[in-house]
């Protein structure tokens, strides 16, 4: 269930789109959402690999997904929505 609640939960944060009047607002929540979302599908991919392949094919995905997680945690530390 956690990889498939990160892959569509960063799929949306890339997809969606802000209504603003001020485009300067709008341009920043879209720059801050864009990695977020990034990070979030390969934290959710990345481990659905690591679960579904092999044990021997599983090193790149098994090192990917915990990276990942760790910068969006930094990411939401310095995170500001206006």
């Amino acid at each position: 269930m956690f990889p498939l609640l990160c892959a569509v939960a960063g799929g949306l944060l890339v997809t969606h789109s802000h209504a603003s009047v001020n485009l300067k607002d709008e341009y920043l929540l879209e720059v801050t959402h864009a990695p977020l979302g990034v990070l979030g599908m390969m934290v959710g991919w990345g481990r659905w690999l690591e679960l579904r392949l092999s044990p021997r094919e599983t090193r790149i995905p098994s090192q990917v997904w915990p990276v990942a997680f760790l910068l969006i945690g930094v990411l939401l530390i310095f995170y500001r929505e206006s």
